[in-house]
């Protein structure tokens, strides 16, 4: 026997109607408490204040300039005394070279060479000036004992030639023009960046209360609008030792301001979190990554931090 369709109708309307009330009641019933919220609106505007006057100072530092320029960007290395100054290639003698004081066995040119050539990985290439080989040995000089005393006996620098090698820039790895040190009975050599540009120092990854700090940009294949970034927080989860995180970027003429704040976490958790003792969050993370939308192409623009340090941004080949 056929049902009337009218009657098919009312029946179906109900079950509508009871599958609603159920997912309501559901949703009513659900502890809203374990999800996060955004952060509160004032801490985004301060922090977006904070980004913008980093974005005029980098301005006024470095003037506008469309074109990709050569930037180096902080060691990734923790501790990294040597900066500019390492030796090649690296091999466990090398670990021994941190003691010792450099002397030249011979004068070195004074005279800073002809503008050389930084290379990319994509390419594009830059021609930065040099500073002289007696200038970068006495740079290198400075900064390998800066931190600790070279109480060992002095290594002799016989003598001085150009080579190139590998180094972070706020455009991803380049070759880059260095000094390249001979030392008398070594089986190695010492090398000193050559351009004429400050070094940037290593600043110690952190997250704080306000905001995570960023510490690389990735942009991916064929995509020139949506970085990736990696920032060092809380490991990812709903805890007292847990955190989750909302990225945005603050964009200027020259360069880009990644945001990463940490979202409120439920009320349950911040009253556990009074009573656990969670781990430190050491200098290597844990690294998590948050995409940030732009509102056009990064281009050669810098990906900046809030501290205004430049970040390596990798771009990624199709």
């Amino acid at each position: 026997m056929r049902m009337p369709r009218r009657r098919v109708v009312i029946i179906a309307a109900a079950v509508t109607a009871c599958a609603v009330a159920a997912g309501v009641g559901v949703y009513a019933w659900w502890p809203r408490s374990t999800r996060y919220a955004y952060p509160p609106p004032h801490k985004t505007a301060v922090l977006d204040e904070q980004a913008h006057r980093v974005l005029v100072e980098w301005d006024r530092k470095h003037r506008a300039q469309p074109a990709r320029r050569y930037i180096p960007v902080p060691s990734d290395v923790p501790n990294n005394r040597w900066g500019w100054t390492f030796a090649l290639p690296p091999n466990a003698e090398v670990e021994q070279v941190g003691g010792h004081r450099l002397t030249a066995a011979t004068p070195l040119p004074e005279t800073a060479p002809a503008l050389s050539t930084v290379v990319w990985q994509d390419g594009v290439a830059e021609r930065v000036p040099l500073v002289s080989a007696a200038a970068a040995f006495t740079a290198a000089q400075a900064e390998r004992c800066q931190q600790e005393p070279c109480a060992g006996p002095p290594m002799r620098v016989t003598a001085a030639d150009m080579g190139t090698v590998p180094a972070r820039t706020a455009h991803g790895w380049a070759s880059v023009p260095a000094w390249m040190f001979t030392v008398e009975g070594a089986p190695f050599r010492i090398a000193r960046i050559a351009v004429d540009a400050e070094p940037a120092p290593y600043r110690e990854s952190f997250s704080g209360a306000e905001h995570a700090k960023v510490v690389h940009g990735i942009l991916p294949a064929a995509v020139d609008d949506a970085l990736t970034v990696d920032y060092a927080g809380a490991p990812a989860g709903i805890g007292p030792c847990s955190g989750q995180y909302t990225a945005h970027a603050v964009e200027g003429e020259s360069a880009v301001v990644a945001v990463v704040e940490p979202m409120v976490p439920p009320e349950w958790v911040r009253e556990e979190s009074r009573n656990v003792a969670c781990a430190p969050l050491g200098p290597f993370g844990p690294y998590r990554q948050a995409t940030v939308y732009l509102s056009r192409p990064l281009g050669d623009r810098v990906l900046l931090d809030l501290d205004g340090d430049p970040l390596m941004v990798t771009r990624q080949r199709p």
